[in-house]
């Protein structure tokens, strides 16, 4: 257990890295994307990522910038969920991941998985339940802290979808005080259009449900 006050924010943050990393580990993010790797063309994935404006995206594109704000959208049955995962497989495994040479996640000291669509709680609160942190961080506020202080943390936002009036206003003000955190929403057109006002065109990703051909 980290306790308030005993280890410097550098070693707290360095062993939340830890223990989401095998929290990940044991809910297989990794066997999940080589289960859908089938159905899903990993390889495609390049070509079906696309700017707001339908021109072709890297897959690095996926990574916000320190502070920014970033949505991907793309229709039911496009994949979404599972660019997501591969996000967080990527994160864990690190070089030895398939598309390491592609999408480099090294810079992140930490990546936090929200399932959205499970939400039924606040932000803060499904973070601890959902990463299993509780006993492990000291207290919801110093979490807060932890994130809004820092410029190589990724909240990955799941299934997102306005209208839970906990999570978005908890999400809200979240968003206003982020400091340097990168946060990437992953959602289908419509469902966010509040988020998607503030983020702007220029923050938005789109998933095509098939490669472009061009």
């Amino acid at each position: 257990m980290i306790k308030s006050g005993l280890l410097s924010a550098e070693c707290i943050e360095e062993n939340l890295g830890a223990i989401l990393k095998a929290h990940y580990s044991d809910v297989s993010f990794s066997t999940e994307v080589r289960h859908h790797s089938g159905a899903f063309d990993v390889e495609e994935l390049p070509h079906r990522l696309q700017n707001n404006e339908g021109q072709a995206m890297k897959l690095q594109a996926l990574l916000p910038e320190a502070g920014e704000i970033l949505l991907l959208e793309g229709p039911p049955g496009s994949g979404k969920t599972t660019v997501a995962h591969i996000l967080v497989s990527s994160w864990v495994e690190g070089p030895a991941h398939s598309l390491a040479n592609v999408l480099d996640l090294s810079i992140l000291r930490l990546l936090l998985y929200v399932d959205c669509s499970a939400a039924k709680g606040d932000l803060f609160q499904e973070i601890v339940t959902q990463l299993s942190l509780v006993e492990k961080t000291s207290t919801e506020d110093k979490l807060r802290t932890l994130l809004t202080r820092s410029s190589d943390t990724l909240l990955l936002l799941d299934g997102y979808r306005e209208g839970n009036q906990l999570f978005d206003e908890s999400l809200k003000r979240f968003l206003c005080k982020r400091g340097g955190c990168r946060v990437l929403a992953v959602t289908c057109p419509g469902h966010c259009p509040t988020l998607k006002e503030t983020v702007g065109t220029r923050g938005v990703l789109k998933l095509q449900t098939q490669t472009v051909k061009y």
